[in-house]
């Protein structure tokens, strides 16, 4: 489920004076962002459903893409914890997306 794109133009290095930027810094670039939620449905060991249970937290994963223009994709994974047997629920990631940066 994606909740947020949004876009940008980096321009900060224009707000250095000329002496200060750092060398080769690339001006008036696209960034593009985008967040999408994983959802936590079902226990992964009782198999309840964890739908209606309010999500604790989220972890990120970030995949960021510098060819043309900057893409940063964020994945936040729900974190819940089951009402039945108590175990803790998290959202899936993409398999290319493994571990932390």
């Amino acid at each position: 489920m994606r909740y947020w794109q949004g876009e940008r133009w980096n321009t900060g290095c224009y707000e250095q004076p000329a002496d200060q930027r750092v060398a080769d810094e690339v001006c008036n670039t696209r960034v593009v962002e985008i967040v999408t939620v994983s959802k936590a449905e079902a226990c992964s060991c009782c198999g309840s459903p964890v739908e209606g249970i309010p999500c604790q937290q989220h972890e990120r994963r970030t995949r960021i893409d510098t060819v043309f223009e900057e893409v940063a994709e964020h994945i936040d994974a729900e974190i819940k914890q089951c009402p039945n047997c108590k175990s803790i629920v998290k959202g899936e990631f993409p398999e290319d997306m493994v571990g932390k940066l």
